[in-house]
């Protein structure tokens, strides 16, 4: 990998850091700051790591774009799946209906 190369690949990861940096700083819905979550971790994890092998020429080219996406997949994921749980247990505490409750209806069709 020559240094233009190089230098390309941390351009196009200016963004990458950019947008951690604000997830970093942004408060969770457990009030806590983002770079204090597993899934913030793990993310950031993922992307020094192909980062790290794509310069120095461990990780094949098509790979340095399907190992970062599926980090963010995987970390979008686990941020829902927290989220979703965290406004559960939230909405449980305060004694509003929540989303997994199901409602029944009855219903009466005439066959004419």
């Amino acid at each position: 990998m020559t240094i233009f190369e190089k230098i390309k690949a941390a351009w196009a990861l200016k963004g990458f850091a950019e947008k951690e940096y604000q997830e970093a700083i942004m408060q969770t819905s457990s009030g806590r700051p983002g770079w204090k979550t597993t899934e913030f971790w793990m993310n950031v994890g993922t992307q020094v790591g192909v980062l790290y092998g794509a310069v120095h020429g461990f990780i094949p080219a098509p790979w340095n774009v399907v190992i970062p996406v599926a980090g963010t997949a995987i970390y979008t994921i686990c941020a829902t799946v927290r989220k979703a749980v965290s406004d559960i247990q939230a909405a449980r505490s305060s004694g509003s209906p929540v989303a997994t409750e199901t409602a029944t209806a009855t219903a009466t069709v005439s066959t004419k």
